[in-house]
């Protein structure tokens, strides 16, 4: 995402426009926040983690989801603030630790779902020995494998741009998450794997309902068909909801940046932006799906929230 800086630059798009497109992005950001953090506590606390790693999987796709939606509300009020105050050393500081979280969280999503695909997978093609190879235990290293991954391959590069940074750089505002890594990185590593994880996410996902509706016609063997069908699709609906909303991403970022001063790069900006309200819709509707598509997790917001079952 070479260029991200000039991206946001404010004169480059109407007030008005900007304006909206925050304020629609900050509500998707409270209802991601609020949601994710609903559905984390309905899987601790009626213990849906301790019946099967999807469970488990969907609560690190959550956590996530939960961080991509605070990062990217910080990230806005922060806008707001040196619009207000001005920047300064500390605003600063707070830009590099906030986009470097948001460097980790938002891929994860990626990472969690091409994960849940391939639980998925051998759910519906290896279902006798599904549990065996995807037990409680190996769904929490994986888990904890794929955070501190992302986590290394977000702090390496964004360590190394910071300490080539003279004092005045370091000083400078972190706009976009992107900025904190070297170009190089951007160009040969980040969007590279960006356009890695949508594709093999979306053929694992095709494997995946074939397998599905292959299975429906048969006698299952596993001893919950009908919970792990009903997982299945849950899945396969969030992930299809993710890819949608991420390849809007991968298409602008994939082209080359106007110049500045020019109607393109009004409209590069304003496609840019938009690209995260498309973003965010997973971070929060993912846990509206879950409602809708599996009792279980109706019945678990339900109890968080207080509510009588029935």
């Amino acid at each position: 995402m070479e260029g991200t800086t000039a991206i946001t630059d404010p004169q480059s798009s109407t007030p008005l426009f900007s304006v909206l497109v925050s304020g629609v992005v900050c509500i998707e950001c409270i209802a991601a926040i609020l949601l994710n953090t609903l559905t984390i506590s309905a899987i601790v606390i009626c213990g849906l983690g301790k019946r099967s790693a999807t469970h488990l999987f969907i609560a690190s796709l959550s956590v996530s989801d939960l961080l991509s939606g605070v990062n990217i509300l910080c990230f806005q009020v922060q806008r707001w603030l040196v619009d207000w105050i001005g920047s300064n050393s500390g605003l600063a500081a707070t830009s590099w630790l906030n986009a470097v979280l948001a460097g980790i969280a938002l891929p994860s999503s990626l990472q969690t779902s091409l994960v849940i695909g391939i639980d998925r997978a051998l759910a519906t093609s290896k279902p006798i020995k599904y549990k065996t190879l995807m037990s409680l235990r190996n769904a929490k290293l994986i888990i904890l494998f794929q955070w501190i991954l992302a986590s290394v391959m977000v702090c390496i590069p964004a360590i190394y741009k910071y300490i080539g940074l003279d004092a005045a750089q370091r000083n400078k505002m972190i706009v976009q998450p992107p900025e904190i890594f070297p170009d190089s990185f951007n160009r040969h590593v980040a969007l590279p794997m960006t356009y890695l994880n949508v594709t093999s996410i979306t053929l694992l996902y095709i494997k995946v309902f074939l397998s599905y509706k292959k299975a429906i016609g048969k006698i299952e063997v596993s001893a919950d068909p009908v919970i792990s069908r009903k997982l299945t699709r849950t899945a396969m609906i969030v992930t299809t909801l993710l890819i949608i909303c991420w390849t809007p991403l991968a298409v602008v970022s994939s082209l080359p940046v106007p110049d500045q001063d020019t109607q393109a790069f009004i409209a590069y900006t304003a496609a840019y932006k938009c690209v995260f309200i498309f973003l965010l819709l997973p971070a929060y509707l993912n846990n509206i799906i879950y409602a809708l598509q599996h009792k279980d997790y109706k019945r678990a917001y339900m109890k968080v929230l207080g509510f009588k079952l029935g």
